[in-house]
């Protein structure tokens, strides 16, 4: 189960996920973040409410409560995609996903700083623990 969650959150902008272990008719509900992971006690799902509990309010969560990031979206719009690969010809190899990067702006607390960028190559681990850092070239989205 830690490499599969260690898979996710290397190739997700993830800062925690979710999992269930389920074992004949007993579970137990995971949450995995770069620390490690925090484990229920194994409880009979058939008789306790905690599974059906637990689905219904993940269902109703928003995405940050899911786990996913904030600071990290892929651009869909194309002008800006071309804008982006322009602005880093040269630099990598342009094939990849561009991506939006959201970040509190210390200069000015009023507008956030934004980056385009786009991912460089790198081998990434299935350890769910650790910093997993990526690398990306990116530029200022004040020069597109």
């Amino acid at each position: 189960m830690a490499t599969y969650a260690g898979a996710i959150l290397w190739s997700q902008f993830r800062t925690h996920l979710f999992s269930i272990q389920v074992t004949r008719t007993r579970a137990r509900l995971i949450r995995w973040d770069r620390e490690g992971a925090v484990v229920t006690s194994s409880f009979t799902f058939a008789e306790e409410p905690y599974l059906v509990e637990f689905v219904k309010r993940y269902g109703d969560a928003v995405p940050e409560d899911r786990g996913h990031g904030r600071c990290v979206e892929e651009v869909e719009d194309a002008a800006v995609v071309n804008k982006v690969r322009e602005a880093l010809q040269g630099h990598l190899n342009l094939t990849g996903r561009v991506y939006q990067f959201t970040f509190p702006n210390e200069r000015d607390r009023n507008s956030p700083a934004i980056y385009y960028g786009i991912a460089v190559p790198s081998k990434g681990t299935a350890c769910p623990t650790g910093r997993s850092t990526r690398g990306f070239i990116v530029v200022d989205v004040k020069a597109i």
